[in-house]
């Protein structure tokens, strides 16, 4: 029987995080693999794929790839939705990408009257205002991931 071994430090060399370095280590477990038990035309390379084990119909190799692109491809346009965020309102365009949800709470909480719009010109605001974008926004995100799900649980 063919096996391959590989010893936690044989992986973390093999990963090129240096030993001792400032960067996180990565940890591996002791793994193998029965090389003799994988169908022809199916290499170890592919044993990324496999996470539940070998499996040995190469249709269903070939199903798990195209399921793990279709779920990077669903990724992708969530996460293109969530940077083209926006709320229009009272004749105002607010970025609304969930990194700026951290902004209208602080422009809440310190009682901000100007704010910075797409556009990047300022307006005047008033802290209802900013508390109705953020409401919007946090509704806009919840959709948009609404759908990323949909999309998934679809696979």
């Amino acid at each position: 029987m063919d096996q391959i071994f590989y010893t936690n430090a044989e992986l973390t060399e093999k990963s090129g995080v240096p030993q001792g370095s400032d960067l996180p280590q990565v940890h591996f477990e002791l793994l193998e693999f029965d090389l003799s038990s994988l169908p022809s035309g199916l290499t170890i390379y592919d044993i990324e794929w496999l996470s539940e084990g070998v499996v040995t119909d190469l249709d269903e190799v070939e199903q798990i790839k195209a399921n793990d692109k279709l779920r990077a491809q669903y990724k992708s346009q969530r996460d293109a939705s969530l940077i083209d965020a926006e709320i229009s309102l009272d004749g105002m365009i607010f970025q609304t990408r969930p990194n700026d949800f951290i902004n209208f709470t602080v422009g809440i909480d310190e009682g901000s009257t100007e704010w910075i719009l797409k556009n990047d010109s300022i307006a005047k605001v008033t802290t209802e205002q900013l508390e109705q974008v953020l409401a919007l926004g946090k509704t806009q995100s919840k959709l948009i991931f609404d759908i990323y799900m949909d999309n998934i649980k679809s696979i």
